[in-house]
This record gives C-alpha cells, structure tokens and sequence, in this order.
C-alpha cells in the first residue's frame, strides 16, 4: 500500500517516450513500461500530493472535466506493487 502523500522510490531512472515512459529501477534491476496516464501519476509522486492531488493533476494533463480518483488510486496501488512508489 502506498503512504497518504506517495514518494517515487531512490534510484529510478526515468525515459519519457512518445507512447508513455520506461522506469528502470536500480535496486530491483527492472523495466518498467507506463502509459501516458500512469506517467502523469508517477511525475506527481513526490511525497507532497495525495491521491486527491494527484487525480487533480491527471484531470487537467487530460484535459477532463472531474478528477479520476478512483482510476489514480488504483493506479497508485499498481506503482506501489511495482515497488515504484511508497
């Protein structure tokens, strides 16, 4: 589960790319290929947003009407299990 406010773990490398971006993590040695959304998500991740935050910022990048909350909790969840954020 990740914190009220999600950090990006140390010691990711990130590459943004036309259709999302690739995360290397150091400490597990591993690829990580996200969608533009999950991208959004994880750019916002700096232990100073809460999910609420970050939905704000997902609906403005996508220009949407009302926040995606769920969708981003479910999302911070995925980042979370994937050991990308705490």
């Amino acid at each position: 589960m990740f914190s009220v406010q999600p950090k990006m773990v140390e010691g990711l490398d990130l590459n943004e790319l036309d259709d999302g971006m690739v995360v290397f993590s150091e400490s597990t040695d591993t690829v990580h290929h996200l969608n533009h959304s999950a991208a959004v998500v994880l750019q916002f991740c700096d232990g100073t947003h809460d999910a609420d935050a970050i939905a704000g910022f997902v609906a403005a990048a996508f220009g949407l009407t009302d926040p995606p909350l769920e969708a981003t909790m479910g999302c911070l969840e995925a980042l979370s299990r994937q050991g990308l954020v705490s």
